[in-house]
C-alpha cells in the first residue's frame, strides 16, 4: 500500500524542480571590467594585450611595478609585435593595464637569426626617437628563448596572449611568454 503524498509535499517538490531547472537554464552572466576591456581590445582591429595587476588596492604599488625594467623571454615559433602600455585604472582590488599593439608585426624567425647583442631600432612611433633596445640570446638548454629588455611604460615587443602581472612577484605569466624584471629569473 503506498503512502499519500501531502498537497504541501507536492508543492514543494514541484518548485523544487522547478528550482532546479531554473539553475540549469541561466541566463548568461554579465562580463568583468578585465573581460570587457580583453573583448573591447580584441574588436578593436589590432593585435591586442591586456594585463591584470594585482595590485591589492594599492595604486603605489602598481606604479612602482609599472617602473620596473623588464625582461620579455618569447618563443622561437611566436611572432611578435609592438606594443605599449596605454592606460590603466582601478576594478575593485586589481587593476586593468592594457597593452595596445600598433599595427604590423615582425616574424620572430628573422629577430632570431640576428647576431648575438644585436641592437634593435626602438618600438617608439616617433621617428626623431633614437633609442635601441637590446636583444639577447639566451644559452642552450634555452637556446629558443629570446630576452628583449625594455622598460615598462615604454614601447615593448610581447607575444600574443593576454598577461597576468602580480604586484608582489612582478612576474608575467602567459602561455605564449614569460615576463620578469630585469634581475628576477
Amino acid at each position: 500500500m503506498t503512502t499519500p503524498i501531502s498537497h504541501s509535499t507536492l508543492i514543494f517538490v514541484v518548485l523544487a524542480g522547478c528550482a532546479i531547472i531554473a539553475s540549469a537554464i541561466q541566463a548568461p552572466k554579465s562580463l568583468s571590467p578585465f573581460d570587457e576591456a580583453v573583448q573591447k581590445l580584441n574588436n578593436s582591429g589590432y593585435t591586442s594585450f591586456v594585463s591584470l595587476v594585482s595590485a591589492y588596492g594599492k595604486m603605489k604599488q602598481v606604479k612602482a611595478a609599472l617602473s620596473q625594467p623588464l625582461t620579455m623571454l618569447v618563443p622561437s615559433n611566436a611572432a611578435i609585435a609592438k606594443v605599449k602600455i596605454t592606460s590603466y585604472s582601478t576594478a575593485q582590488l586589481s587593476t586593468i593595464v592594457m597593452f595596445h599593439a600598433i599595427k604590423g608585426v615582425t616574424p620572430f624567425q628573422k629577430l632570431r637569426s640576428l647576431p648575438k647583442n644585436t641592437t634593435l631600432p626602438t618600438l617608439s612611433t616617433d621617428l626623431k626617437s633614437k633609442k635601441t633596445q637590446s636583444l639577447t640570446k639566451l644559452s642552450p638548454p634555452k637556446a629558443r628563448w629570446v630576452a628583449i629588455q625594455g622598460k615598462a611604460g615604454s614601447k615593448l615587443m610581447i607575444t600574443k596572449g593576454d598577461f597576468y602581472l602580480k604586484a608582489g612577484k612582478l612576474a608575467v605569466h602567459t602561455t605564449d611568454a614569460i615576463v620578469f624584471p630585469v634581475g628576477m629569473k
